[in-house]
């Protein structure tokens, strides 16, 4: 969908990035469905939590 709105646009990805202030990099991503909200993101890493639960493991 962004891609379309961005074609219709008439935008190149890299005009689209500067016009944003995002990258072109991440903008390609998004296109494609590979952005994810960092927020909600993997546990932290110096954290071992269940792969299915995401409960804390006790070590």
């Amino acid at each position: 969908m962004l891609r379309a709105h961005r074609r219709a646009a008439r935008l190149t990805l890299e005009q689209l990035a500067e016009a944003s202030k995002v990258s072109a990099r991440t903008l390609s991503d998004m296109e494609r469905g590979r952005s994810r909200d960092r927020s909600t993101g993997p546990w932290p890493h110096w954290r071992k939590r269940s792969h299915w639960t995401g409960t804390p493991v006790s070590s």
